[in-house]
């Protein structure tokens, strides 16, 4: 209502923006240090909100990243304990058609 009326929407800050903090309780970001996690519940509730979501979808990218990483890894160990395999395998043949 306050918007509609060219007026500032009295839940972004003092004493209503704290309560809503309280009330939805939203964590600061994992990552953050510890100073910035103590004055993260000190901004707006709206801020904390899109903070806390931009966190989290970061997060979410960077674990998927790092998923994705760890699986080449694998796929390459795999790939290069068959090749060595393979190369001892062929020698171990070509040594024995020589005899």
């Amino acid at each position: 209502m306050h918007g509609s009326l060219g007026l500032a929407d009295p839940t972004l800050g003092g004493v209503a923006a704290s309560a809503m903090s309280a009330v939805a309780a939203i964590l600061p970001p994992r990552s953050w240090p510890s100073p910035f996690k103590q004055r993260f519940d000190a901004l707006p509730y709206d801020i904390q909100v899109h903070l806390a979501s931009h966190e989290a979808q970061r997060e979410r990218a960077l674990r998927r990243a790092q998923n994705d990483a760890a699986s080449v890894r694998q796929k390459l160990a795999a790939f290069e304990a068959q090749t060595k395999d393979e190369k001892t395998n062929g020698n171990e043949a070509a040594t024995r058609d020589k005899h």
